[in-house]
């Protein structure tokens, strides 16, 4: 066993000595939730922001047959959620109600745009406009929550 794992037990043990076994359940339930809690707020924040860029509705986005701006919609969505929340191809598909085969094919199309080709250069500057809104409402939502714990 590494050194940082025994810490982590030697910390746990401690922590049951001081306050007792089903507080540190507690404390350690509550902030299992709180990070669960921050992806989701963040992930409904990454689609709402694709949504309104692409002047879609989120069951529009969501439901349906796709065209070339709802498809550059859901790959946005698919890059943003993997990169910012590191989610997988797996969870992605779920979330937005789609093959997971088709997230592996929407993050390619991110990752191979070029800036000097007019249609990619469109796409990646709605992107960097939704990345700017994501790391905004990071520093303002989710991380500002952190100095208050």
């Amino acid at each position: 066993m590494a050194r940082s794992e025994f810490k982590i037990f030697e910390e746990l043990v401690l922590t049951v000595d001081k306050i007792g076994y089903e507080k540190t359940l507690e404390i350690i339930r509550n902030s299992r939730n709180l990070a669960k809690d921050k992806d989701i707020l963040l992930q409904e924040f990454i689609i709402s922001t694709v949504c309104s860029s692409f002047s879609f509705s989120k069951k529009q986005l969501l439901k349906g047959v796709s065209n070339t701006m709802k498809t550059n919609a859901l790959a946005i969505c698919s890059y943003e959620l993997k990169y910012t929340l590191g989610y997988s191809q797996n969870k992605i598909a779920f979330v937005l109600n789609r093959h997971d085969s088709v997230i592996s094919k929407y993050i390619k199309k991110i990752n191979y745009l070029n800036s000097k080709i007019s249609d990619d250069k469109l796409i990646i500057d709605k992107m960097e406009e939704i990345k700017e809104k994501i790391i905004q409402f990071k520093n303002n939502v989710i991380n500002k929550d952190n100095g208050r714990s």
